[in-house]
């Protein structure tokens, strides 16, 4: 999961001037930033409750779609591959978060690959459609940009674009994860520090992290009024100069030095016993950024401002912070998850305003991961739509996700001010509850359709159906013409007949039809919802609220139950829970109207005609001519 959504785009002029509104597009520089996971529903609530101030201020004076529907399924790298490709699924190649590897002659329905990858577009990004019109583009962060090779000389949409086209990814260079140390832990006599700080009584600990050892220094510092243990120094090695953090600091990026350049991590004090009875200390990954210019990387995720890829969710779900609200906890997990958010949220605004205070520039792009990862863990107990709804913690879940919602926020400060500014936001899919996790490929072994061999491996020989490890709501038949397909070609639609029927057969919890909804491939419904190319499935299913797909070919049962507070993204994107959010505002953008709902496929057309140069090559959406102002 890089799930890895909202898609927060501000398009804007960076001018002194607030009166040119109406610079003719060829004049116009552009900001796109994204915000993974922004449902509709949330984003709206917390503009409402006025928990997003600067997203308010952009929708004042700016044009809010009422909604916006992405490709079927609602995943995060299909639904990004919209937004910036002018295209959905079937043209653009990106039908979820992983995708069957081409050509399919060479390969199984058992062989994926990463969906956010740049091998898997296979329409043309908005930042090369840009360079190719002659603008200068930063892509700061976005799904897509990595492997770099695809925008070189040579590559599917290479250049050459007389350098006027910086990419940057910080993803792509992560190296291990994040983690804690806590507890009294292994504490000994410090000795051998050559630039210790001055302090009482120091005591040193071995930090085994990043494929190497830092080492601790706690101490009594005579300068700090509390008593007892007040600080830790941390350093790669003893002969090093050490970072000194107090309760509740972050250090700077610290680096460390790879086989291919330079990472950095950064480490937050949360705790410190006085007595050294209990601590805890947060690092975050080694991030490497990687960019086609060897520069950018260090000038832009450098030491002041490092790559925070993730929020701490997996420590927070496995109860690392402390007792979390579902296991009973005081809130004080969810405190120290937000701590890291908002660290994260900051270095973001940095970049933002460092990227804006410069001029080198005509399109910039930024991807987010939030507020995708907190919904994910939270917001199926707080959303009272959802079957997994809590009432007795929703108001404290849901003050904990408006937090992170109001640190999302912060970083569209540097934007919400500027009347020279055109911001389009929006999402790349919404967000529902879940209770239950629907074991899928369980079906179709009972059906006949699925056979294990006796190392409960996929026996292709005579497995006819599988719900793939692509995740995409969809169950794809084993046709002859891939690597290892059984069905014949005139065998398919009685091979569907019999999948159809195997799911719709399969009955909720409270006895009610599971499976809500069956879309084939190939019928005009299924192509307005971008299904089709080679990498879509044979056919869609949609699920009770409340229900999510497992793909394990292992599971022995229907359902398992999922984690409280969960939610999920997959489904048809016309269901409420799935929409996503967008809107426009600033030069060239109608001012405080509300619109009807659009597609992720009509952004990067609109945000071309904004700038005045061409939609991208591939694109089938279209420009939102009703939230543009009229061109002098």
């Amino acid at each position: 999961m890089r799930s890895v959504p909202i898609l927060l785009v501000a398009s804007f002029l960076a001018t002194s001037c607030s009166g040119l509104r109406n610079l003719p597009p060829a004049e116009r520089r552009a900001i796109v930033v994204s915000l993974d996971g922004g449902a509709e529903r949330v984003i709206e609530r917390m503009v409402a409750t006025g928990a997003m101030p600067n997203l308010a201020r952009l929708k004042a004076r700016g044009a809010w779609m009422d909604y916006s529907v992405t490709n079927y399924p609602s995943k995060t790298a299909a639904g990004h591959a919209a937004l910036w490709t002018g295209a959905f699924s079937d043209v653009n190649g990106v039908t979820c978060n992983k995708v069957f590897k081409l050509p399919l002659q060479a390969h199984s329905i058992l062989d994926v690959e990463d969906g956010f990858d740049s091998h898997a577009l296979l329409a043309e990004p908005i930042w090369v459609t840009a360079a190719r019109a002659g603008k200068r583009v930063t892509v700061l962060q976005a799904t897509h940009a990595s492997p770099m090779s695809v925008y070189e000389p040579g590559g599917r949409f290479g250049g050459p674009f007389q350098g006027s086209l910086t990419l940057l990814d910080g993803f792509f260079g992560e190296k291990g994860k994040d983690g804690l140390f806590s507890g009294a832990g292994s504490w000994r006599p410090a000795s051998g520090w050559t630039q210790a700080p001055p302090g009482r009584e120091p005591m040193e600990m071995r930090l085994p992290l990043a494929d190497r050892t830092w080492w601790a220094l706690a101490y009594d510092d005579p300068a700090d009024p509390v008593a007892g243990y007040d600080t830790v120094a941390v350093a790669p090695q003893k002969a090093a100069a050490p970072v000194v953090l107090k309760p509740g600091g972050w250090s700077p990026g610290l680096r460390v030095d790879t086989d291919k350049g330079p990472a950095y991590l950064q480490f937050h004090l949360f705790a410190l016993d006085a007595k050294l009875e209990d601590w805890m200390l947060y690092h975050t990954p080694a991030t490497r950024a990687v960019s086609n210019k060897r520069e950018a990387a260090e000038s832009w995720y450098g030491a002041e401002t490092p790559f925070m890829p993730q929020g701490p969710g997996r420590l927070w779900a496995q109860g690392a912070f402390g007792p979390t609200l579902f296991q009973g906890g005081d809130g004080t997990a969810e405190r120290r998850y937000r701590a890291v958010v908002g660290r994260m949220t900051a270095l973001a605004r940095k970049r933002l305003e460092r990227l804006i205070a410069r001029r080198d520039w005509d399109l910039g792009l930024y991807y987010l991961p939030f507020p995708d990862e907190a919904l994910h863990h939270w917001y199926g107990a707080a959303d009272d739509n959802s079957p997994a709804y809590d009432p007795a913690l929703a108001p404290r879940v849901w003050d904990h996700l408006t937090a992170v919602c109001r640190q999302v926020d912060d970083v569209l400060a540097p934007l919400a001010d500027h009347e020279d500014v055109v911001a389009a936001v929006a999402a790349d899919h919404g967000m529902g509850g879940m209770k239950w996790s629907f074991h899928a490929n369980h079906v179709l072994k009972q059906a006949g359709l699925l056979v294990l061999r006796k190392d409960g491996k996929v026996d292709l020989t005579r497995t006819k159906a599988l719900y793939p490890a692509t995740d995409g709501a969809f169950v794809v038949v084993n046709r002859r013409g891939r690597k290892g397909g059984i069905v014949a070609p005139a065998d398919l639609p009685r091979v569907l007949d019999q999948v159809e029927a195997a799911f719709k057969a399969v009955k909720a919890h409270d006895g009610t039809p599971l499976v809500t909804a069956t879309l084939r491939a190939a019928t005009a419904e299924a192509a307005l919802l971008g299904i089709g190319g080679p990498r879509a499935g044979d056919l869609y299913l949609d699920l009770k609220p409340g229900y999510y797909f497992d793909g394990k070919v292992e599971a022995k049962a229907l359902f398992s139950p999922q984690d409280a507070g969960r939610a999920g993204h997959v489904f048809d994107p016309r269901r409420p829970d799935m929409h996503a959010f967008m809107m426009f505002a600033g030069p060239g953008v109608k001012r405080g109207v509300a619109l009807g709902p659009a597609r992720n496929a009509d952004f990067a057309p609109t945000i071309c005609k904004l700038l005045g140069i061409p939609a991208p090559a591939q694109a089938t959406g279209r420009v939102l001519t009703e939230a543009l102002a009229a061109e002098e």
